[in-house]
């Protein structure tokens, strides 16, 4: 469901979805959750998320779908994501919870167009929410400066907690843990030089550079 989708291990992850319909079958849960990418709804004329609609309802689910932005739930980045929900017969199926923070209404477009037809989910409140945006300062400036390639497990936080989110990943936690960074090859280190540090920077304002 990306632009490799040609290759061997995503057409194993594209498998994992009838594998976990199977599971459904199987157990039958009163609750079922499927979670997967954006173009989920879209891939292949829609024909993954019909294929996956038309067993669940086989099954004798009630089933709804919808795209839900990450974002709007205390996530620091924009993910958009596809979410199948399937209650068995005599629950209740649930409604998508409404957004808990304010989010970038570009990020926000979650109709899903299928055929002629355009589906929303039951969420109404896309423009307001009871909290603000969640940004990567909330989350990271706690972080100390590490460099490529550091591999120590356990090291100290840079100052106290000043945001609630960090408090709340902390929990009782003094050490930060798994602080660590892969060995990036020079090639790549120089990309990642390359990208401008301004809110909103990322690697669409990399300059036309040829590194040697």
């Amino acid at each position: 469901m990306n632009r490799f989708n040609h290759r061997e291990y995503s057409r194993f992850k594209n498998s994992l979805i009838a594998s976990y319909l199977s599971y459904c079958d199987y157990y039958r849960p009163k609750f079922f959750i499927l979670e997967n990418v954006r173009n989920f709804v879209s891939y292949k004329n829609s024909m993954v998320l019909k294929m996956a609609l038309r067993c669940l309802t086989a099954m004798g689910y009630q089933c709804t779908f919808g795209v839900m932005q990450a974002g709007c739930y205390g996530v620091a980045q924009t993910r958009r994501r596809a979410i199948i929900m399937a209650a068995a017969p005599g629950e209740i199926l649930p409604f998508y919870p409404e957004p808990k923070h304010v989010f970038a209404p570009r990020a926000l477009q979650l109709s899903v167009v299928i055929g002629d037809v355009k589906y929303l989910s039951n969420i109404t409140r896309t423009h307001s929410a009871p909290y603000r945006t969640i940004t990567v300062r909330d989350c990271m400036s706690d972080l100390p400066k590490i460099n490529n390639g550091h591999k120590l497990s356990s090291m100290n936080y840079s100052h106290e907690a000043t945001t609630h989110f960090q408090r709340l990943i902390r929990g009782n936690q003094e050490k930060l843990i798994d602080h660590v960074c892969k060995e990036m090859n020079p090639l790549v280190a120089a990309r990642m030089s390359h990208i401008p540090t301004h809110p909103g920077s990322d690697w669409r304002l990399l300059p036309t550079l040829k590194c040697d």
